[in-house]
């Protein structure tokens, strides 16, 4: 996961047009978002046969899709590959692209608190067992990948505006929803506030990789598309707490 997104938003950027990289971004999301949506459908309904069946499924999953890159995806042609440098010294602190590394933690930050405390909420505001809690925390999460496709090829693919643009909505997105899925009372105002958040990571994200994107050169395509994944990657650590806490 920590190369797969890096390595698809820097080919993404080196096959596309600079006017074009907020939609080609916008796609990358999108696909991820379909793989969000079926997901939780498919995990709930696995989560029947044991707990563990959705982790072996996703296993598998992955392996084909390795095996798919290797034999399937086209090989950017040489006379075409941008003459990149031997090595691209950028950080984090790089006036260019520090305020949207900083969105980009902020977000995720946001984003991994409610996806790791929310299956704990739902369990202990409907008391609920842990295989209804798989399915009923997987169906919300479905509810926020579909707004998040809806977002990404309704809104990012269709209208012409800037970065920064989505970046500002998506965020005022995400703060609504935390209003609804901080104090829900039942199910459906909880899918509200997951219908926003979808909403918000849908506009947020992939425009966050292009404004990233564009701020830099060509050669540094896939430092840059590193240190955006890296931002949101940085939760890793605080991710796994509630779990110690939970053992």
């Amino acid at each position: 996961m920590s190369a797969s997104g890096p390595a698809a938003t820097a080919y993404a950027a080196d096959h596309t047009s600079p006017d074009q990289r907020t939609k080609a971004m916008g796609k990358l999301g999108a696909a991820h978002s379909t793989g969000t949506i079926l997901g939780p459908a498919v995990s709930g309904i696995l989560a029947t046969l044991g707990l563990l069946a959705p982790l072996f499924f996703a296993g598998i999953l992955t392996g084909l899709a390795a095996l798919y890159i290797a034999f399937k995806l086209p090989a950017t042609p040489k006379d075409d590959l941008v003459q990149r440098k031997t090595q691209t010294n950028m950080k984090y602190t790089d006036p260019r692209v520090v305020r949207y590394l900083a969105a980009a933690i902020g977000l995720f930050t946001g984003f991994s608190g409610v996806q790791q405390t929310l299956g704990f909420s739902i369990q202990d505001k409907m008391v609920l067992s842990g295989i209804e809690t798989a399915q009923m925390t997987g169906a919300a999460l479905m509810v926020s990948a579909i707004f998040s496709f809806a977002a990404q090829m309704l809104l990012v693919q269709r209208l012409n505006w800037s970065p920064e643009t989505f970046i500002r909505l998506g965020l005022a997105s995400l703060l609504t929803s935390t209003l609804f899925i901080g104090n829900f009372e039942n199910y459906f105002i909880l899918n509200i506030g997951m219908a926003f958040m979808g909403t918000g990571l849908g506009l947020a994200m992939p425009s966050i990789s292009a404004a990233a994107s564009l701020a830099v050169t060509a050669d540094e395509q896939g430092a840059i598309a590193g240190l955006v994944s890296s931002s949101s990657k940085h939760r890793t650590l605080r991710d796994a707490q509630p779990n110690l806490w939970t053992a």
